[in-house]
């Protein structure tokens, strides 16, 4: 299973009438990378379901952040790490 916390880049393009999908850090060998190459249907069904959990995430923070008053970001990083792990 590949994880990563941040990705560095997300790059989409077309690639011989499909859809390839590079994710992952900037280092050469990095093991975190990871290619998708998938069809047109496929790939607008992936950028849907992330926006739906990208949404999903960006509630959540600010709900913590209104709650967790006044945190930095550097400790609520921490507490989401220690809740969730490595996305």
């Amino acid at each position: 299973m590949v994880k990563f916390k941040y990705p560095e880049f997300i790059y989409a393009f077309e690639q011989e009438g499909r859809v390839r999908i590079d994710i992952g850090h900037n280092e050469t060998n990095a093991p975190e990378r990871v290619r998708l190459l998938l069809d047109k249907d496929q790939a607008l069904g992936l950028k849907e379901q992330l926006e739906r959990e990208i949404a999903k995430v960006e509630y959540h923070e600010r709900h913590l952040k209104e709650h967790l008053g006044a945190l930095n970001r550097q400790e609520l990083d921490s507490l989401i790490e220690k809740k969730h792990g490595d996305f």
